[in-house]
C-alpha cells in the first residue's frame, strides 16, 4: 500500500495514470472520504461520504428525463432496490447510449469535485482485488485521464494558486520539452492552447505569451501547469526567482533549467516509467514499433533540399486533398497505418525539422501540421472517420453548388476589401458578412469582417473594439497562418499606441506572407508612430488595388 500527504489531486492522478495502475485510491480530508476506483491507470468509478449525485438527478440535469420519470423512479428503488438505471430503462424513458452518457457525466462530476480539495491524505491499494466493489469495471464509463486532469485544473485553479506553484519570475521562460509533438494531438488542447503551445517552440516568457492576445494570463498558466504535470515544458528561471519551500518542487536555484517542470514531489507514487500510458478512449501515439519504423536519421544535405521541394510539389494544392490524400492512406486503412502516415509526415516535412528559411516551404510546412493534425484527429476515431466519409459523400452531389457559392463569396469578400478601402464600413462590413454567410468561417473572411468591425465610427467604441479583436483572434484560431489576421492585428495595436506588439504581429504577418498587399501600408503606418510617439494615432485604411475593376461596377474612382 502507498500512502501520504498531498497538497493537490493532479499530480496523484497522473502518476496513477502514468503507472498504468488498477486499485483503489482513498481519500481523506477530515471526515470526508473519497474512494477512487482505478482500471489501468484510467478512474472507472468513484464513492463519496458526503455528497451524493443520483445518476436520475444527472438524467434529470441533462434533460434526458422529466420529473415525474424521476419520482417514479425513486419510488419503484425504494420498493425493489434495484438500480435507478436499470429501472429507467426498463420503463422506456433512457437508452442504453442515454444512460452510459449519463454515467460519463456523474463520473467526470465526482471527479471533478476532488480537485477542489486542496489538502488530504491519501493511500493506495494496489490489486484488481481493491476494485470489486466498483463491479463490472470493463463496462464502465471510458472516461481519459487526460481529460480529466486537464478539465479539473481549468475548474478549480485560480490565478494566485497558479502563481504559488509554478513560482515564477518576469524573466522566467517556457520551452516545449519531451514528447510534446507526438502527445499533441492525443491532448485535449483547444486551438487557442495549441497556438500558445506552439509559441513555446522557442524560449518564451509569460509575457510574450500574453501578448499573443490569444489566451488571459489565467488561462496560460494553466496550460502551462498542465503541460508541466505532463513533463511537456521545462523552465528557465530567471536571477530573481524566490525559494518558495511550499510550492510543490520546494526551492529553485537562480536561472535553474527544471526538466520536469515544478510537479515531482506531486507524483507521490514510485516506479513511474518515463512516457505515459496511452489514453483509452483517445487516439494513441504509436507503438514502439511505429516509432522504430519512422524514427529519424538525419538527412543529408541533398536529401533535405529534395524532401521540401518534394512537400511543396505534393501539397501545393493542400486545402483541395482530403484526410486520406493528406496522410498518403488508403479510404479502408487502419488506425495502424494511419498513425503510420501521419508520424512519416511529421517526421519528413515537420517545421521544426526544415533547415530553410525559404518563406514559400516553411508555410507550406506550416499549413501540412496543421492539416495532418486535422487529418490524423479525424480518420483515427472511428465516429469522427463514418462522419468525415458522409460528410465528403454528401458534399460530393453539390459541388456545383458550392462552386457557385465559393465564387459569390469571393466576390463579396473582395467588395469588402473595396468599401473599406474607401471608408465605407456599414457596405463593407455587409460585404464581409455575405461572403461569411456564404461560404462559412473562412479565415480570411472573419479577420475581414473583424477589422471592419473595430474600425467602423458608426458602432458604440465599447462594442466595436472588443468585438472586433475577438473576430481578429478568431481568426488566428481557425487558422495561425492567417497573415491579414497579424496584419490586422498589429494595426488595432498600433492604434492603441502599442507600437512594439504592433511590430510583433506584422513580423509575423511577414513570416506567413511577406508578399500580401496590406503589409506595405501598415509597415509605413507604423513607422509614422515610431517617429511621432506623441502624436494622435491615425486610424489609416489600407487598401487593396482592384485595378479599377471595382470603382467600375460599384462606381466611384481607383484615384479619389
Amino acid at each position: 500500500m502507498l500512502e501520504g500527504t498531498a497538497k493537490g489531486f493532479p499530480g496523484i492522478l497522473y502518476g496513477i495514470y502514468t503507472g498504468s495502475k488498477t486499485g483503489e485510491l482513498v481519500i481523506t480530508a477530515g471526515d470526508d472520504v473519497r474512494r477512487v476506483f482505478f482500471f489501468k491507470g484510467r478512474p472507472v468509478s468513484v464513492v463519496e461520504s458526503r455528497t451524493s449525485e443520483p445518476l436520475g438527478r444527472v438524467l434529470l440535469e441533462m434533460g434526458i428525463i422529466l420529473q415525474e420519470h424521476y419520482d417514479k423512479s425513486l419510488i419503484e428503488m425504494a420498493k425493489t432496490g434495484r438500480r435507478q438505471g436499470e429501472i429507467l430503462i426498463e420503463m422506456g424513458n433512457v437508452t442504453a447510449e442515454q444512460l452510459e452518457m449519463a454515467l460519463f457525466a456523474q463520473l467526470r462530476k465526482k471527479l471533478n469535485r476532488i480537485f477542489f480539495l486542496k489538502e488530504f491524505s491519501y493511500a493506495f491499494n494496489e490489486g484488481e482485488q481493491y476494485i470489486k466493489p466498483a463491479g463490472d469495471f470493463a463496462s464502465s464509463p471510458k472516461v481519459t485521464t487526460l481529460a480529466v486532469i486537464y478539465h479539473g485544473i481549468k475548474n478549480s485553479m485560480k490565478e494566485t494558486e497558479l502563481d504559488g506553484t509554478l513560482c515564477l519570475d518576469g524573466s522566467s521562460t517556457f520551452r516545449l520539452a519531451g514528447d510534446y509533438w507526438s502527445m499533441s494531438f492525443s491532448l485535449p488542447l483547444s486551438p487557442e492552447e495549441v497556438i500558445i503551445a506552439e509559441h513555446m517552440n522557442s524560449p518564451a516568457t509569460l509575457d510574450q505569451l500574453v501578448g499573443l492576445r490569444v489566451l488571459s494570463r489565467t488561462e496560460i498558466l494553466m496550460l502551462v501547469y498542465y503541460l508541466s504535470l505532463l513533463d511537456l515544458v521545462e523552465f528557465e528561471r530567471g536571477e530573481g526567482t524566490k525559494d518558495d519551500p511550499t510550492s510543490p518542487k520546494g526551492a529553485s536555484g537562480a536561472g535553474t533549467k527544471d526538466e520536469h517542470a515544478v510537479l515531482a514531489s506531486d507524483l507521490l507514487l514510485p516506479d513511474q516509467p518515463s512516457q505515459p500510458a496511452a489514453p483509452v478512449d483517445a487516439a494513441r501515439p504509436p507503438s514502439q514499433e511505429i516509432y522504430a519504423a519512422v524514427s529519424p536519421t538525419p538527412p543529408s544535405p541533398a536529401e533535405d533540399a529534395a524532401a521540401m521541394r518534394e512537400m511543396v510539389e505534393r501539397f501545393a494544392n493542400i486545402h483541395q486533398m482530403d484526410y486520406y490524400q493528406i496522410l498518403g492512406v488508403a479510404k479502408g486503412a487502419d488506425e495502424t497505418a494511419v498513425r503510420r502516415g501521419y508520424f512519416e509526415l511529421m517526421r519528413r516535412y515537420h517545421p521544426m525539422n526544415l533547415s530553410t528559411d525559404d518563406d514559400e516551404i516553411v508555410h507550406v510546412a506550416k499549413i501540412l501540421k496543421v492539416k495532418a493534425n486535422e487529418a490524423y484527429t479525424t480518420l483515427a476515431s472511428p465516429n469522427l472517420r463514418d462522419e468525415y466519409d458522409r460528410a465528403v459523400s454528401e458534399a460530393a452531389g453539390r459541388d456545383g453548388q458550392a462552386g457557385q457559392r465559393a465564387g459569390d463569396a469571393e466576390l463579396e469578400y473582395h467588395k469588402g476589401d473595396f468599401f473599406l478601402g474607401k471608408g465605407d464600413f456599414r457596405n463593407a462590413l455587409a460585404s464581409f458578412k455575405r461572403a461569411l454567410e456564404l461560404y462559412g468561417q473562412q479565415p480570411d473572411f472573419v479577420a475581414a469582417y473583424g477589422w471592419a468591425l473595430y474600425s467602423d465610427p458608426d458602432q458604440a467604441e465599447d462594442v466595436r473594439r472588443p468585438m472586433g479583436r475577438q473576430y481578429l483572434r478568431k481568426a488566428v484560431v481557425l487558422n495561425p497562418n492567417c497573415a491579414r489576421a497579424f496584419i490586422h492585428m498589429a494595426s488595432v495595436a498600433r492604434l492603441e499606441g502599442k507600437i512594439d506588439e504592433a511590430e510583433k504581429y506584422l513580423v509575423e504577418a511577414v513570416k506567413l506572407d511577406a508578399a500580401h498587399e496590406l503589409i506595405g501600408p501598415e509597415r509605413d503606418a507604423i513607422a509614422d508612430a515610431r517617429k511621432k510617439p506623441g502624436a494622435a494615432p491615425k486610424a489609416t485604411q489600407a487598401r487593396i488595388e482592384k485595378k479599377g475593376f471595382f470603382s467600375k461596377i460599384l462606381g466611384g474612382s481607383d484615384d479619389e
